[in-house]
């Protein structure tokens, strides 16, 4: 564990406040210098009254990296805007969202001088679980939400992370999706945390049924090395129904309403959520959108996206869409039987709304699961969360479903396409280093592997064993 009363000294308050394991406390009233200072201490006592600061020590294993994380949960408040009106394309709210965004700020920054000093050896990041719901502060939503409490029982919610630059494509995928949504978002600095709450208070209408997790890394040397897998349980851990979907935020759903038409197709089918709840996950076959559109140019309903699974088959026979990445990684998807997918009409025949698979090794689609799962004693494994940037991040977890003994089948009536834009990642010598820490990154993976469900007498296995251990 860090010592965190020496990093706040470092900042010149560690006499205002001293960090115990249960939180963070008062201690006397001098200031870092030996001064008194009673109107530091005030805004202190103010910023740290009955908020839970906790902190571990990570060891980062692939890249000699000690992790100082500490996790700011703050209580969850519902404190009502005092107006709502609409603007000329700006949302203005009122007190409830701007007093909670000013919390989360002064939370932050009594640990930023200490974040942009540091280097990439020994770096800090700062964890806020469910920072910010934009429905706590809209007294209509939050009321219409609890009326229709009882008809929520199915409820799924989407699970997937961002950094800055993704907000235009998110708030597409937001209104796409039309259901509670959980995502960790990456902010490496305190213009990016500006820009961010920019963007959320421009934008509350729209992001209602959102909750937001906070992951701030400032760590010079690794904004490369995106920490996917770290986002991606952050918001799987944090999700308040009992259903999910795990995506990524350029990967856009169809047909539109995608969560009601999902949840509907939940409540009416027995076997879906009998299966759901027991030890199966629901892929959706997912396809490459062909047409590069400007992010000034998005709308949810763009007249270039496949709208229905009709669309999906002409487009696809076009050559407009295709299975992602059918050329360059095969394997991602086509575990999905794609033939088979286009072939089933859908109908009223229950026997058909869905068809089993069988995964294979580099498996990576986009699934709908169940918290309630009976299964593997009803857990549900973890994302390895050492991995970070390209290469491992996602088909490993699939990879330990498959140890784990769970079964995998595709729905008929969704699907997936990817809103096409730039790599992130960068050219590709900087990929190829990203893959290669990966793969010894694996090794790790594996020993979890073994601990967890011990050796493996299958394809599988040998399959991983010979690709993290052929050098």
């Amino acid at each position: 564990m860090i010592d965190i009363e020496d990093n706040l000294q470092d900042m010149g308050i560690s006499k205002s406040i001293a960090f115990k394991s249960d939180g963070i406390v008062e201690d006397d009233k001098n200031s870092g210098d030996g001064s008194s200072s009673s109107t530091t201490v005030e805004k202190k006592r103010r910023v740290d009254k009955k908020k839970f600061h906790s902190a571990r020590t990570i060891y980062d294993e692939c890249r000699g990296i000690h992790w100082n994380e500490i996790t700011i949960t703050l209580p969850q408040t519902s404190i009502p805007s005092k107006k709502l009106r609409h603007g000329e394309n700006t949302e203005i709210i009122g007190d409830g969202l701007q007093s909670r965004i000013k919390e989360i700020v002064s939370h932050v920054k009594l640990y930023t001088p200490l974040m942009e000093s540091e280097d990439s050896s020994n770096p800090t990041v700062l964890v806020i679980p469910n920072a910010l719901q934009p429905s706590h502060y809209n007294d209509y939503d939050r009321s219409k939400m609890m009326n229709q409490h009882e008809n929520r029982k199915f409820d799924i919610t989407m699970t997937t992370h961002m950094g800055v630059g993704k907000y235009t494509r998110f708030r597409i995928l937001v209104q796409r999706w039309n259901g509670p949504v959980s995502v960790a978002v990456i902010i490496r600095s305190l213009e990016e945390l500006d820009e961010f709450h920019t963007f959320v208070s421009n934008n509350v209408q729209s992001l209602n049924h959102v909750i937001f997790h906070y992951y701030m890394e400032f760590a010079p040397g690794l904004r490369m090395a995106y920490p996917q897998n770290r986002l991606r349980n952050l918001a799987l851990t944090h999700i308040q129904t009992d259903y999910f979907m795990v995506n990524d935020v350029d990967i856009l759903t169809s047909p539109l309403n995608t969560h009601d038409l999902l949840r509907d197709t939940i409540t009416s089918h027995v076997e879906i959520h009998e299966k759901l709840n027991n030890d199966t996950f629901f892929a959706l076959p997912m396809f490459d959108l062909h047409v590069m559109i400007p992010d000034d140019e998005l709308i949810f309903n763009h007249p270039s996206f496949p709208e229905t699974k009709s669309d999906a088959f002409k487009m696809n026979a076009t050559g407009i869409i295709s299975q992602h990445l059918a050329t360059r990684h095969p394997r991602g998807h086509r575990a999905i039987n794609y033939t088979k997918w286009f072939s089933i009409l859908s109908s009223d025949d229950a026997s058909s709304v869905s068809y089993a698979i069988q995964h294979e090794n580099k498996f990576e689609p986009y699934v709908i699961g169940s918290k309630l799962v009976r299964h593997n004693g009803g857990k549900i494994p973890s994302f390895y969360p050492f991995y970070r940037g390209h290469g491992f991040d996602k088909y490993s977890w699939f990879a330990e479903l498959e140890f784990a003994g769970f079964k995998l089948e595709v729905l008929r009536d969704f699907f997936t396409f990817h809103a096409k834009h730039e790599s992130s990642y960068g050219d590709k010598n900087a990929t190829k280093k990203l893959f290669a820490t990966n793969t010894f990154c694996s090794r790790g993976f594996m020993k979890e592997i073994v601990k967890k469900y011990g050796k493996q007498d299958n394809e599988l296995w040998d399959d991983w064993m010979k690709n993290v251990y052929k050098g």
